[in-house]
């Protein structure tokens, strides 16, 4: 992988069998606590998005009537 400087990034170590199934349920564990605490954030991040999506589509048609072909 090369990151924005030009430089390449390191590369993944060598992890036993046991070690990268352990740390992906870790992993995995993390991500359901931390979706399930700001599932409410993520949630009003993404609805206010789209409602601001919806309203720059509204402006592009001057004719609200207009068929949208």
């Amino acid at each position: 992988m090369v990151s924005g400087t030009g430089r390449q990034a390191p590369g993944w170590p060598e992890l036993s069998d046991d070690s990268v199934v352990a740390l992906q349920a870790l992993l995995s564990d993390f991500l359901v606590l931390f979706e399930s605490h700001y599932l409410g954030q993520i949630h009003r991040y993404h609805d206010e998005r789209s409602q601001e999506n919806l309203t720059q589509l509204s402006f592009l048609s001057e004719d609200p009537d207009s068929p949208p072909f």
